[in-house]
């Protein structure tokens, strides 16, 4: 799992494509200094609902694959205790 970028004011940033993410007042990225590529990532931004709304996509994303593991996790265990106990 890769880490997640932040900016100085401790925003998270978003990944908009692999190689540029933004907050509010920041960018990070090797895309940000080709001309105009943080311009057109704000408007991708501001169409796909704004920071707020992608971030919270994102971290409901995050969320639901993380029970999924546990799930997987609590479901393997179970499995195997039950072949033990079969034995």
């Amino acid at each position: 799992m890769t880490t997640q970028p932040t900016c100085k004011r401790g925003c998270r940033l978003v990944p908009l494509l692999p190689e540029l993410w933004l907050c509010d007042h920041s960018a990070y990225g090797r895309m940000v200094d080709l001309k105009g590529a943080v311009t057109e990532g704000r408007r991708m931004l501001a169409a796909a609902g704004g920071y707020e709304v992608l971030r919270r996509q994102l971290d409901e994303d995050a969320a639901k694959r993380k029970q999924a593991r546990k799930d997987a996790h609590a479901e393997g265990v179970e499995r195997v205790s039950r072949k033990v106990r079969e034995g």
